[in-house]
């Protein structure tokens, strides 16, 4: 017996996979949000509105990321890493000045990257937006193997 599925079909079924969250994840995520100060019903609603957001996501989003480098060229492109950012304006507020004077390296690179939905580590970001609620990150899996560097830009 032949199944046949449409077009249609397929990307429902491919979309409701990315955020599958084991009932462990889910407690874990939980326990975090309780950590943080949330009482049941306030830290369900949160995990619920996390959840929510990142399962609206379109399926090809555009990331940024800033790296420490002497040169562009010590930076890795074939796995260009994990912590990402939505918001470029966010996320240059946010890390450029606490990170400028660090040890990392000489020069700052701003990293814009194109990247699939699928490839988003769901319980990580989730866990990372709890734990860090302004930093809005999105991890991606396998320190960002597979995404597309639209453009690597040395920030001043």
């Amino acid at each position: 017996m032949k199944i046949i599925i449409t077009e249609s079909q397929l990307q429902t079924l491919l979309k409701e996979s990315y955020m599958r969250l084991s009932d462990d994840d889910n407690d874990n995520l939980l326990g975090y949000l309780y950590e943080m100060g949330f009482e049941n019903d306030d830290a369900l609603y949160e995990l619920n509105n996390l959840t929510d957001y990142y399962d609206k996501l379109p399926e090809n989003i555009t990331l940024y990321r800033l790296v420490f480098a002497d040169t562009e060229e010590e930076i890795d492109k074939q796995y260009p890493g994990d912590h990402y950012s939505l918001s470029k304006k966010n996320l240059l507020d946010s890390h450029y000045g606490p990170l400028r004077d660090s040890t990392y390296g000489e020069n700052c690179y701003l990293i814009t990257v194109k990247a699939q939905k699928h490839m988003i580590d769901f319980y990580e970001t989730i866990k990372n937006n709890i734990l860090y609620p302004n930093e809005q990150e999105v991890t991606l899996k396998n320190k960002g193997f597979g995404s597309e560097i639209i453009s690597i830009r040395q920030i001043n």
